[in-house]
């Protein structure tokens, strides 16, 4: 019976001192995207976040969230080059702050032969500056596959 009536006050004391607990923890506002797709996050050095949404056959979306974590820019881009079809088959291979800018690095199969895409976004608005192929392997039979790394000497990368 005393084992009983201790149990019992030691329930009480641990459920008041949880509840006295203080909140240290931010619930962020909806982002409005779809549960589907593949999702890729950079914290720039000025403080932004930028938020990139893959999905398949649809535009790349794009938000922009400021330091008190408010959303300042929103913009989707059809790729030109990247082929969103055969988005299963990407590989990611870095998202880097260079100079401002938001540098993605995607590896694709495109016909048999990888390609490396790289494409750049501003940093303060999320909106495309260049989409390109900086490498592709040579033949069919021959597949390249890329590394990209960040250089530690400077504010880049290396291929």
């Amino acid at each position: 019976m005393r084992r009983m009536l201790f149990f019992i006050l030691f329930c009480i004391y641990a459920a008041k001192a949880a509840s006295g607990q203080e909140k240290t923890y931010d619930i962020s506002t909806p982002i409005d995207i779809d549960p589907t797709g593949v999702n890729k996050v950079l914290c720039m050095k000025n403080g932004n976040t930028l938020l990139f949404h893959f999905e398949l056959g649809k535009a790349v979306i794009i938000k922009v969230y400021d330091t008190a974590h408010k959303r300042t820019a929103n913009t989707s881009y059809s790729c030109d080059i990247l082929k969103l079809s055969t988005m299963w088959n990407f590989t990611f291979k870095g998202l880097y702050d260079v100079a401002g800018e938001a540098v993605l690095f995607i590896e694709q199969e495109n016909s048999g032969r990888h390609s490396l895409v790289r494409m750049r976004f501003n940093g303060a608005n999320g909106k495309i500056i260049e989409e390109e192929t900086v490498g592709r392997s040579k033949s069919l039979t021959k597949p390249t596959r890329f590394f990209v790394m960040k250089d530690k000497s400077g504010d880049g990368y290396a291929i």
